[in-house]
């Protein structure tokens, strides 16, 4: 199984304890990586790292300076996953909640030749449009979501039967 991250600002540390809590029910190593504070970044960080006219054409509203802190975070693990020389990772928030066993999900996921570069394990729609199976093994799948949301264009949206739920 590949490794997971998870991306967890260094004050917050109940989100640390309830993530940690949660990996270790499911026996999952993880690497903790500080999150960018978006409310601490400078001006020029944030114009070096954003392009608030850019994100207006192209998702019709700008981001507020958490989800550019979060976003550069994101980077921050994938830049680690990529020099681990690992072929993949699982990028984890801290708010996450595991709703049924999550180390087979990703031990599925790690297995070579799905197609796929990013994937995206939950659902805000409870009863999703389902297009496709992705992956399956075992007594476990995953179905490719239908969406037409252009936020969420970079990503591979799946649903996976609420293993994994990110809260709003």
């Amino acid at each position: 199984m590949w490794h997971s991250y998870l991306i967890n600002l260094d004050e917050n540390k109940h989100r640390m304890e309830n993530s940690k809590r949660q990996f270790d029910a499911e026996n999952i190593a993880f690497t903790r990586i500080d999150t960018v504070n978006g409310w601490q970044m400078d001006e020029a960080l944030i114009a070096q790292s954003y392009d608030a006219n850019l994100a207006r054409r192209r998702y019709k509203y700008s981001m507020i300076r958490p989800e550019i802190g979060c976003y550069l975070s994101h980077i921050k693990a994938w830049q680690q996953i990529t020099e681990s020389g690992e072929k993949g990772g699982f990028v984890f928030e801290d708010d996450f909640t595991i709703c049924s066993p999550l180390a087979p999900i990703l031990t599925l996921l790690s297995s070579p030749n799905h197609g796929w570069d990013m994937i995206k394990l939950f659902s805000l729609n409870k009863n999703p449009k389902l297009c496709s199976t992705i992956i399956a093994g075992g007594n476990r799948s995953l179905k490719k979501e239908f969406s037409k949301k252009s936020i969420t264009d970079q990503y591979l949206n799946l649903f996976s039967g609420h293993t994994v739920r990110h809260p709003l």
